[in-house]
């Protein structure tokens, strides 16, 4: 019974985390990214979260999805590797957001660029460039 609450009752949520810019034009990218995925996944709530630098940031994204009911989040980070932003600041604002919404379900993803899909895509894509 508890599986079917949770199927029945289980409101998610993306969001796209990625490093942030002093250049605006530099969340294009991110933007058609959320909008893919809303074609791919209409019902699907996508935000996007900056780690600074631009808003809205990670514990604003959060807490506006709380507002909305979202019991489940999947944070996916747009790096290109694990590095200090993953390892270190990434962690540190998870466990301030689950200090402050503990009924959450949060998970993250790895960074793409740990996906072998995504990096032979890359490599195609520097291979076309020739």
């Amino acid at each position: 019974m508890n599986k079917i609450k949770k199927i029945f009752f289980e409101k998610k949520a993306i969001i796209i985390f990625a490093h942030g810019s002093r250049n605006v034009k530099w969340t294009e990218p991110f933007l058609y990214l959320k909008k893919k995925i809303k074609q791919i996944q209409p019902n699907l709530i996508v935000k996007i979260a900056f780690l600074e630098l631009i808003d809205p940031n990670l514990i604003t994204c959060v807490a506006q999805l709380y507002k909305k009911n979202i019991n489940t989040i999947t944070i996916v980070p747009i790096f290109i590797g694990k590095g200090n932003h993953i390892e270190r600041d990434l962690q540190n604002l998870l466990k301030n957001i689950k200090k402050i919404y503990p009924n959450i379900n949060i998970r993250t993803t790895l960074p793409i660029g740990e996906s072998k899909k995504i990096l032979t895509e890359i490599a195609k894509y520097c291979i076309r460039s020739l």
